[in-house]
């Protein structure tokens, strides 16, 4: 009796059919769902993409225009299944606090003691 895909996993992505949608894909911050549009469901970087939105990643620019950033899947995606394969850039890797354990803080204005 499930009610909610939420029930099932804690992803989703929808992939709809081609002209259903505009755009070729979204997904909100820090949410289960993920939306495609057609044959985009099947790409890699922007399967990616639209998850790191789901871990509350925003888009990766360069010099302030959005999705110039192409270090990592937050910026660019590709058109293809298999490539390109890389990881979400070190802010982004930052931003999820997998490393908070292991990290000092440095504040130069702060006297040595």
């Amino acid at each position: 009796n499930v009610r909610h895909p939420r029930q099932l996993a804690d992803f989703a992505m929808y992939c709809l059919p081609e002209n259903t949608m505009s755009g070729i894909a979204y997904a909100y911050m820090n949410s289960w769902l993920s939306v495609y549009s057609d044959r985009w469901c099947t790409y890699l970087s922007i399967q990616m993409h639209e998850f790191g939105h789901s871990l509350n990643f925003g888009h990766s620019n360069e010099e302030g225009i959005s999705y110039q950033d192409e270090s990592g899947y937050m910026g660019f995606s590709y058109p293809n299944d298999d490539v390109p394969l890389m990881c979400y850039n070190a802010a982004k890797s930052w931003q999820t606090g997998w490393y908070d354990d292991k990290s000092i803080v440095v504040r130069v204005d702060d006297p040595p003691s």
